[in-house]
C-alpha cells in the first residue's frame, strides 16, 4: 500500500483515505471465503479428505468473515454510537468518527478480537468435551473397588508386570471380596495393526465394563462368553469394522476371525484395543498369567477389605490402587490439560490487547491536533477519556459479540472431525456459561486496554497539540 502512495497525496498533512478500495476489494473475497469454508468443513467432515483439513476450513471460514467486516462496520458502528449516546453522549458520535475514518485499521483490530475469542472458545468448549468424554470413559468401563498390581502399568500399553501365580487363590481368602477379575494385557496383531488384547473374566453386571458406541450390554457378556470380541472404537474405524463383522488375530497357529459384538469408547492404547474372555484368550492364544486383579468388595466392607488389602499388599511387595486413587490420577492429568487451556486463553486475551492499545494509541496520534482543538474550545480531560473509551467499547462490542457467537460453531464443527479420530462422535455441549464468561472476559480486557490511552489523550498539552502536524 505504501508503494503506491501518490506523491502529492504523501505531502498531504492528512493522509486521503482508502476506505472505498478497503471495501471494495475485501468483501467480494470475504463472499468467496465464508461458503467456500463451509463447503471445506462439510466434505471433510464427511471423511473424504484427510484429517486436518477441518481446521483450514474453520481457518477460511474465520477469515472470510473478517473480509465481511468493511462492509458492516460503518453501520454497527453508527447503531453503537446511538445506543452509547445515552450514557457516553457526544463522545460516542466523536468515537465513531473516528473508528469509521480508518476503516482498514478498525477492520484489522475488530478482526484480531473477533478471532481471539472465537478460537479460544471454541477450543475451550472442544477440550472440556472431550474432557467430558474421558469422564464417561473411565466411570463406566474402569470398574472396581481396589486393583491389585506388581507395578504401574504402562500408559501407552496398559501392561504391567506380573503378578505371581499363588496371588489369587490368597486374595480369595480374604474375607468381605465380593467378586475377585483377573486382567491380563497382551499384544497382539490384528492384520497390519498392532493391538492390545484385553483379557478379563468380566465378572459382575453386564453394564459396568465398557463405555459402549454400538451394541448393548445385554449382547456383550453373553456375546464374549460365546467367543465374541469388544473392539475398541479407534481401532473399529481404522479397520472399517462394527458389530456382525469379523476382525482377524493372529495367532501361533494362524489367523483366526473373531465376531464383534460391540463397540466401545476407550482410551487405553489409543483404542487400539480387543476386549476377549479369558477362556477364550487361553484357548485360542494361549494367555496366561495376570497382570491385575479387580477387587470388588462385599456391600458395607468397603473399609474392612481395604485394611485387608494393604496389609497383604505391603507383606508381598505389592502395590494397592483404590478406585478413588485411580481416578484421582486421571483427573491430574486432566486437569494438567485444561491448565494448558486457560494458559491459552490468557496468551489469546494478551495478543488481543496489545492489537487495540495499538489501535487506539494511533488513533489518538491522528487526533492530536483535533483532540487540542476540542480542549481549546471547552472540552474537558474527562470527555477526552469518554471519547476513548467509547472507542475501545465499540471495538470490543463489533468483534467480541459475533466472535463469541462463532466460537460456540468452532467448538461444535471441530468436535465433527472426532470421527476420524476415535471412531465415534464427541458429544457435543453448548455451555452459555462458558461462553458468557469469555465474552464478559474479553470486555473487561478492552476496557482495561484503554486506561493507558485515554490517559495519555487526557494529559495532551494544548499548546503541542495545536501545533501537531
Amino acid at each position: 500500500r505504501a508503494s503506491l502512495v501518490e506523491p502529492l497525496e504523501a505531502m498531504r498533512a492528512i493522509e486521503v483515505q482508502h476506505n472505498d478500495e478497503v471495501i471494495r476489494r475485501a468483501t467480494p473475497l470475504g463472499f468467496v471465503l465464508v461458503p467456500l469454508g463451509l463447503g471445506l468443513l462439510w466434505v471433510t467432515t464427511s471423511v473424504w479428505l484427510p484429517l486436518g483439513a477441518d481446521i483450514v476450513a474453520i481457518v477460511i471460514l474465520l477469515l472470510g468473515c473478517v473480509l465481511l467486516i468493511p462492509v458492516l462496520i460503518t453501520r454497527v458502528a453508527s447503531w453503537l454510537a446511538s445506543g452509547l449516546g445515552w450514557f457516553l453522549g457526544v463522545e460516542a458520535k466523536l468515537a465513531q468518527k473516528q473508528l469509521t475514518r480508518h476503516i482498514g485499521r478498525t477492520t484489522l483490530t475488530v478482526g484480531v478480537l473477533f478471532i481471539a475469542i472465537s478460537t479460544s472458545a471454541g477450543m475451550a468448549g472442544n477440550v472440556l468435551d472431550n474432557v467430558l468424554n474421558i469422564t464417561n470413559w473411565y466411570s463406566r468401563s474402569i470398574i472396581g473397588d481396589f486393583f491389585v498390581r506388581a507395578s504401574m502399568p504402562d500408559l501407552a500399553t496398559g501392561s504391567a508386570a506380573d503378578l505371581p501365580e499363588e496371588t489369587g487363590e490368597q486374595l480369595k481368602k480374604i474375607d468381605g471380596i465380593e467378586s475377585l477379575d483377573p486382567m491380563r494385557f497382551v499384544n497382539a496383531q490384528s492384520g497390519e495393526q498392532s493391538v492390545l488384547l484385553i483379557v478379563q473374566d468380566f465378572l459382575g453386571a453386564p453394564d459396568t465394563f465398557f463405555d459402549l458406541v454400538n451394541g448393548t450390554s445385554a449382547d456383550v457378556v453373553a456375546g464374549l462368553r460365546a467367543g465374541k470380541v469388544v473392539v475398541g472404537s479407534v481401532l473399529a474405524e481404522r479397520l472399517a469394522i462394527g458389530v456382525g463383522d469379523k476382525i482377524p488375530i493372529e495367532t501361533s497357529d494362524g489367523t483366526v476371525q473373531l465376531e464383534v459384538v460391540a463397540t466401545a469408547n476407550d482410551y487405553l492404547a489409543g483404542g487400539l484395543t480387543i476386549y476377549m474372555i479369558r477362556d477364550e484368550a487361553r484357548k485360542l492364544m494361549g494367555v496366561s498369567g495376570v497382570d491385575a486383579y479387580v477387587v470388588q468388595a462385599a456391600p458395607g466392607k468397603l473399609t474392612e477389605v481395604e485394611k485387608s488389602l494393604r496389609d497383604y499388599c505391603q507383606a508381598h511387595g505389592l502395590l494397592l490402587q483404590s478406585y478413588a486413587d485411580l481416578v484421582k490420577y486421571i483427573d491430574k492429568m486432566i486437569n494438567g490439560v485444561i491448565a494448558s487451556l486457560w494458559m491459552l486463553l490468557g496468551l489469546g486475551c494478551a495478543i488481543a490487547t496489545m492489537g487495540l492499545v495499538n489501535t487506539l494509541t494511533m488513533n489518538i496520534l491522528e487526533q492530536t491536533r483535533e483532540i487540542g482543538m476540542l480542549r481549546t474550545i471547552a472540552m474537558t480531560r474527562r470527555q477526552v477519556r469518554r471519547m476513548i473509551f467509547a472507542q475501545a467499547t465499540m471495538l470490543g462490542v463489533i468483534g467480541l459479540i459475533p466472535g463469541a457467537i462463532a466460537g460456540v460453531f468452532v467448538s461444535w464443527a471441530i468436535g465433527l472431525s472426532s470421527q476420524a479420530v476415535l471412531g465415534h462422535a464427541v458429544t457435543y455441549q453448548f455451555r452459555p456459561g462458558l461462553v458468557l464468561g469469555c465474552l464478559l472476559v474479553g470486555l473487561l480486557v478492552v476496557m482495561l486496554s484503554s486506561l493507558i490511552p485515554a490517559e495519555r489523550a487526557a494529559r495532551l498539552r494544548l499548546s503541542s497539540a495545536l501545533h501537531y502536524e
